[in-house]
């Protein structure tokens, strides 16, 4: 009988763990932080980009700054609700933790609501098993959903950064928390399907706001999520 060949699975995981990210987010009510990209690496601390979310921006980076993990701060660009930073942070953050021959991290790693939420591809059942075995030393971490991998191929591995999985991933990480409530609302309410099951103004008058505020959230929201969409589609 042929030996059954190893299936790579795609994990995605919630981890609570002394972190000035979870911190900020516990701090401050509707504060996303996604990480964006690596920068540079040394013995003792890890530099990436990151960028920031919340109603109270200035609040939330004042708490970043104050947390004993970070070194520096340089905000690259700030609108009123949104941030983009260079950040340089000892290496107690848990992706860092995590060994390369176990594992790749996808990024981008989020942050919201007092935890971390990792997507990981590892090599085979056993690899996620001694990766959580590791990982449970030292951190409160709780598998959120895998998927197997048909092909226990390397291209499995690159069908996952390129098929818009991270895209779609972090679509909640493009918009305000009052987006996301109307576009959730529209779609839970029938306002997309055929013939229409609500109007505008329906809708509105549940969320207790104007019929022209609620049409604002809902077209901003449509204008971010709509070209993700088709490029996702475009790749399939």
């Amino acid at each position: 009988m042929p030996e059954k060949k190893p299936r790579p699975i795609l994990v995605e995981l919630d981890a609570v763990h002394e972190c000035w990210a979870i911190r900020a987010s516990e701090k401050v009510p509707e504060t996303r932080i996604r990480c964006i990209a690596p920068v540079t690496a040394d013995a003792k601390t890890l530099t990436n980009v990151w960028e920031v979310s919340a109603p109270d921006l200035k609040r939330a980076i004042a708490e970043i700054r104050k947390h004993p993990q970070v070194k520096r701060v340089n905000v690259l660009f700030k609108t009123p609700e949104k941030a983009q930073m260079v950040l340089t942070q000892d290496k107690s953050l848990i992706v860092s933790k995590i060994p390369p021959d176990k594992a790749v991290l996808f990024e981008p790693t989020l942050t919201e609501e007092g935890k971390d939420t990792i997507s990981l591809l590892v090599h085979d059942e056993q690899s996620m098993r001694d990766l959580f075995a590791m990982l449970e030393k030292n951190y409160d971490v709780k598998l959120r959903a895998k998927r197997y991998l048909e092909e226990p191929d390397p291209k499995a591995f690159d069908f996952f950064r390129t098929s818009g999985f991270l895209e779609l991933k972090s679509l909640s990480t493009l918009l305000t928390a009052k987006q996301r409530e109307v576009f959730d609302l529209a779609c839970r309410d029938g306002y997309y399907e055929m013939p229409q099951k609500t109007s505008i103004d329906e809708m509105a008058k549940k969320l207790g706001i104007h019929p022209n505020t609620f049409a604002d959230h809902l077209r901003k929201a449509e204008a971010k999520l709509l070209p993700i969409f088709a490029d996702v589609l475009r790749k399939f």
